[in-house]
């Protein structure tokens, strides 16, 4: 194993949820896997991802202490394990960028910010932006739908939201490949082996 801590992030159904699936089956005893930390909030309150700004920002302040927290214990409770994230508060700042949800940005620089955990790798799953929505659309799931220029105008604000952090810790993954090529990189660059 090659990492403690990997945090996936990706445009809308580069195939995140997937991967986290099919680790979390085939490695029982080397990955844990946590969701989305958003994604959980907005399907369990109801909440849209777009309109109910104010609600989720509230959340959020209070679940990413007790997420990183949560990430804390399992690392020191499995030692010989890898906590794997579904995307990260970073993206949620940039989708806020984008939007201008100021309510979100100050929260987060003032409360948020200090209690985000750093990975030890942030993987990008990638595809093309028109992929990525036609995929949205197959998949059917209004509550987190997002169209292609606002995915664009997120990237640019989550290489910036990177940039400035200057940790050098993101790894691009191109899944817009066939399943096999893609989970054998995968694969390699986590150290995973099947049964060890």
């Amino acid at each position: 194993m090659n990492y403690r801590h990997v945090i996936l992030e990706g445009k809308p159904t580069t195939g995140k949820t997937e991967v986290s699936e099919l680790l979390k089956i085939y490695f029982p005893g080397q990955v844990i896997v946590l969701p989305e930390l958003t994604t959980v909030l907005v399907r369990a309150h109801g909440l849209n991802i777009l309109r109910d700004r104010a609600p989720l920002s509230a959340m959020l302040e209070e679940a990413v202490p007790a997420r990183s927290a949560e990430v804390e214990r399992l690392l020191a409770e499995h030692p010989a394990s890898m906590v794997l994230e579904e995307s990260h508060m970073g993206v949620h700042w940039a989708y806020s960028a984008v939007i201008d949800d100021r309510t979100f940005l100050d929260l987060y620089d003032e409360k948020i910010a200090p209690h985000v955990r750093i990975p030890d790798l942030f993987l990008r799953l990638d595809i093309p932006i028109e992929l990525s929505v036609r995929r949205q659309k197959a998949r059917a799931t209004k509550d987190v739908e997002v169209d292609g220029a606002l995915v664009s105008r997120m990237f640019e604000n989550l290489n910036r939201w990177h940039n400035a952090r200057g940790h050098g810790r993101l790894h691009l993954l191109n899944t817009d490949r066939s399943p096999e090529i893609v989970l054998t990189e995968l694969l390699d660059l986590l150290g995973l082996r099947y049964g060890a």
